[in-house]
């Protein structure tokens, strides 16, 4: 049996559909079973970005992953069912100034005609659906808004529309990208002492009709008329998040280590 079976029967798909629809169903199923998460890089997993080895991490052990992990298990498994994926790097902007490096993998999928970004690794951002690169805006379930804008000859962006301000999460072009590139991204965003996710802790899982996201000692959740955002009270209440929230299994020893490193430091 081809391991990419594995994938899809863990998202209970036993015969995907090689329609938008089916490829939109295949990613909800995706962002509701594998959590999006920091962990196993502070825990100083051994992050390999094998196929065989992401399958074991992500849907036999159940550790989630980030995005060259997440992103890169959906690529294969679009190149499974025979449709036409580009993996690109993009640089995340979060609004700011700054020219960031190319640290975020995204899949680009061309389908009759139109090309459309696909992005399951990108924490509470995570794209539930495709998002044409044409600039039509995609409207989720929970009322979000994103958009692509070309902004260049070269460059496309991401953009979060918030009301009548916008958002812009990363920009990417189309320059090709090869898997010692994406080796070398993921080697600085896991092994870097200034990356994020050597820094933060973060598990987050995006659903229908909510989001749920922790960053450090903040919970927030995410609904379609309303949000909120809560601190952990103590060990005992970070532990239950993550067993009944985001049914994240670890040790007490691991749990004592990230309560005390990121959560008390950040209260």
């Amino acid at each position: 049996m081809n391991i990419l079976r594995k994938y899809f029967d863990s998202l209970n798909i036993t015969s995907p559909e090689i329609t938008l629809e089916g490829i939109t169903q295949i990613i909800k199923h995706h962002l509701e079973k594998f959590p999006f998460t920091s962990i196993p890089v502070l825990l100083g997993f051994d992050l390999q970005l094998d196929i065989d080895f992401l399958i074991n991490k992500l849907i036999v052990q159940g550790k989630g992953g980030y995005c060259f992990e997440h992103n890169k298990l959906l690529y294969n498994a679009m190149k499974y069912l025979n449709l036409n994926v580009t993996p690109l790097l993009a640089r995340v902007i979060m609004n700011k100034k700054t020219i960031p490096p190319k640290t975020h993998r995204i899949t680009i999928l061309e389908y009759s005609g139109e090309r459309y970004l696909l992005d399951v690794g990108n924490s509470y951002y995570s794209l539930p659906l495709p998002v044409n690169l044409n600039g039509t805006e995609a409207i989720t379930q929970l009322g979000q808004t994103y958009r692509i804008a070309k902004k260049s000859p070269d460059i496309y962006e991401l953009q979060y529309i918030q009301k009548k301000s916008i958002f812009i999460i990363y920009q990417f072009t189309f320059q090709k990208c090869y898997e010692v590139d994406f080796e070398l991204s993921h080697f600085y965003s896991h092994k870097h002492p200034k990356a994020t996710f050597v820094n933060n802790m973060v598990i987050s899982k995006v659903f229908q009709d909510e989001i749920r996201s922790l960053r450090n000692n903040t919970y927030y959740k995410i609904f379609s008329q309303n949000a909120s955002q809560s601190a952990i009270k103590d060990i005992h209440h970070f532990r239950e998040i993550l067993t009944n929230d985001f049914e994240y299994i670890l040790s007490d020893t691991e749990t004592e280590y990230l309560y005390n490193k990121f959560i008390l430091t950040h209260t």
